[in-house]
């Protein structure tokens, strides 16, 4: 009676620690695969369309992380356009990324032969907002939109001649050439500002809200 009761007890724990650690197996593949899709989602990526029609005002759209990638499709997609159109409108949903990357669309955007007019819908945050003001037509925001502003993102007293110290001055000076900042607002400053489409308007970030 006894070696048949430690049996089935024996028998019962050994499938009950089965089934835990099969659940346990299964919940953590889960949960690696659920995070590995949120990684390699291509929604959690930035993504860049272009709109290359003949006799047409020539479109790229921007929505997601500005990175590698869409930076050099940006640029690309800039270039190739500046010879078929007499203008570029450039459409921005994005929380930003790199502000070196985000600097280099502004160069090209600023160095075209023809016009680029910037939108930003929905949320154009940290370095879209550069990019935002930097348009040389006309620069929108639309009514639903947010903006996001910040300059420094690192030391805020860097040595002369460390990379942060020159990328300072270049924000600054950026800021002085591509808007109308309030004279508290000081662009060396490590301060972050979210912006209705009206205060971007007022601080000269755009030139219309529609």
């Amino acid at each position: 009676m006894n070696i048949k009761f430690f049996f089935v007890t024996s028998l019962i724990l050994v499938v009950a620690g089965f089934l835990i650690y099969s659940l346990y197996q299964k919940n953590t593949y889960i949960n690696r695969t659920i995070h590995q899709l949120d990684i390699d989602s291509p929604t959690n990526r930035g993504s860049v369309l272009a709109i290359d029609k003949p006799n047409h005002t020539g479109k790229i759209i921007v929505v997601g992380d500005i990175d590698q990638s869409v930076t050099a499709e940006v640029m690309e997609a800039l270039k190739k356009m500046e010879n078929n159109h007499k203008e570029i409108d450039l459409f921005l949903s994005t929380e930003g990324g790199s502000l070196a990357l985000c600097l280099a669309i502004c160069d090209t955007i600023q160095k075209l032969k023809v016009k680029v007019n910037t939108y930003a819908v929905g949320i154009c945050f940290s370095g879209g907002t550069y990019i935002l003001s930097a348009g040389t037509g006309k620069r929108f925001a639309s009514k639903m939109s947010i903006i996001n502003l910040h300059f420094i993102s690192e030391d805020s007293s860097p040595p002369a001649g460390n990379f942060y110290y020159v990328l300072n001055k270049q924000i600054a000076d950026f800021w002085r050439n591509n808007a109308k900042l309030p004279k508290n607002i000081d662009p060396l400053s490590s301060s972050i500002y979210d912006l209705s489409p009206r205060e971007a308007l007022r601080w000269g970030i755009v030139d219309c809200v529609y």
